[in-house]
């Protein structure tokens, strides 16, 4: 995973202002952003070019703030938004493998960002065959 380009990471900042979450929920939106991007043994992602992996970055930043939003826009909007998080097993992973980056003191925020993900977790496994 290598680190976001600066454009992107102000597009970051600016998104999760406009849809009222708190700065400190975006360590974690850049983690899961960036390793969506560009996964680490990704030999495809890792020689994109600048402009290339921008073009990435950005599309997937505009797919976990807008999962972020729903997450936090009620019950019925959380649930296709688990829908959606569960058919991206990549993503999920991403959001899992980051949630100790979310502030420990929690807010309504962090407490969405947790729930979608465990949501998505539980969708997921609901199509996994019964072993």
């Amino acid at each position: 995973m290598r680190d976001l380009s600066d454009t992107i990471r102000a597009e970051l900042g600016a998104a999760l202002a406009a849809i009222g979450v708190r700065p400190d929920a975006l360590t974690f939106i850049e983690a899961v952003v960036g390793q969506r991007a560009c996964p680490v043994g990704d030999s495809t992602a890792q020689r994109l070019s600048v402009e290339d992996r921008q073009i990435a970055e950005r599309r997937i930043a505009e797919q976990v703030i807008g999962l972020v939003e729903a997450g936090r826009a009620g019950e019925s909007r959380m649930v296709h938004a688990a829908e959606e998080l569960a058919a991206d097993p990549a993503l999920l992973a991403a959001f899992f493998q980051n949630l100790n980056l979310l502030p420990a003191d929690g807010g309504s925020h962090v407490d969405a960002i947790a729930l979608l993900t465990s949501a998505a977790l539980q969708r997921l496994a609901e199509t996994l065959p019964d072993i």
